[in-house]
């Protein structure tokens, strides 16, 4: 009985942890494509910037 209790335990936090390992993921691609984003924007206006002021 006691097995049995141990591995629904495992199993619960088997998918808690798979499914904040899932969330994780997708926080950290969607965090990485902004990141890519903002920087290739960033890099766009800075060259702007510089052919506005030394042109």
């Amino acid at each position: 009985m006691e097995i049995c209790n141990l591995l629904t335990e495992v199993d619960k936090l088997n998918k808690i942890l798979g499914s904040s390992f899932v969330f994780l993921v997708h926080i950290a691609a969607i965090g990485g494509v902004l990141i890519f984003a903002i920087g290739t924007i960033w890099d766009a206006l800075d060259n702007l910037i510089d052919n506005l002021i030394f042109a």
